[in-house]
């Protein structure tokens, strides 16, 4: 993974300090009710922050075995496999279910997108773009600014996602 984006990804993950403050709360929550799923969603998160990938990867398994219905669960497990695992194929599906199970969720649209464009499914992510727009036509910053910042996006090389669909003749508008 680009150490540059892996940079900004870090800056935005919570300080070891807010994790150490809510570590006690998840361990409670998890010893008063061990089957409850938004525990191990806030489990995986937590060891996400701490770069304990193998240990994220394992609660939000546990999440979704849970509560098979817990959208954010595969959002977030889909998020780690993406950005931490670099398995965008596994991301995509993990990030699909999502959104099939929280059609409203712009955080798994947005991220499906780029596991799209990453894998180069042109098509895909236009389709996830459009519906983006659809849930949102008051606001074309997801369709626009998204696809702009595609162009920065690692591991897209010269085939950008606005490149491609430009290409295959699915995006005709320019911005």
């Amino acid at each position: 993974m680009c150490l540059k984006f892996r940079t900004k990804l870090h800056a935005r993950l919570p300080s070891e300090q807010q994790l150490s403050l809510a570590e006690p709360y998840i361990i409670k929550a998890l010893e008063l009710d061990p089957m409850l799923s938004e525990a191990y969603v806030s489990l995986g998160m937590l060891k996400r922050g701490r770069d304990d990938i193998q240990g994220s990867e394992s609660a939000y398994k546990r999440a979704i075995e849970l509560n098979p219905n817990n959208a954010d669960a595969y959002e977030r497990y889909g998020w780690l496999l993406r950005d931490y695992v670099d398995d965008n194929k596994g991301a995509a599906k993990l990030l699909r279910k999502a959104y099939e199970l929280d059609p409203k969720s712009e955080v798994a649209l947005n991220r499906l997108s780029q596991s799209y464009e990453t894998l180069g499914k042109w098509s895909e992510a236009l389709e996830v773009k459009r519906a983006w727009v659809e849930q949102q036509p008051e606001n074309s910053l997801p369709f626009n600014a998204k696809f702009s910042a595609s162009l920065k996006y690692p591991k897209t090389g010269s085939s950008t996602c606005c490149q491609g669909l430009i290409a295959k003749g699915l995006l005709t508008f320019t911005f």
